[in-house]
């Protein structure tokens, strides 16, 4: 069976969590998606130390560009990963 590249559309909403995490364990997800998943990880960790106080937005204690900032900085240095998925287009 060939393992599965999600991107971060993917990761962040399209793929629930139950299935992620039994693709996960199983071994079928590519070293590509692992990274990413990753990546997310680091920044929503940044983003939660950033805001913690849960009564708040992220959008009332961080502008776009630092969460965009935030986004970019907890990459892999040769990773281009783009606009944050969670900022509007």
């Amino acid at each position: 069976m060939n393992k599965r590249d999600l991107s971060y559309d993917d990761l962040m909403g399209k793929v629930s969590q139950a299935e992620l995490a039994k693709l996960a364990t199983d071994g079928m997800l590519t070293d590509a998606t692992l990274e990413r998943c990753a990546h997310i990880g680091r920044f929503m960790q940044r983003v939660s130390n950033a805001c913690p106080n849960p009564n708040l937005k992220v959008r009332d204690v961080l502008t776009e560009a630092e969460v965009q900032a935030m986004w970019q900085e907890t990459a892999s240095p040769s990773e281009d990963v783009g606009r944050c998925p969670l900022l509007h287009q």
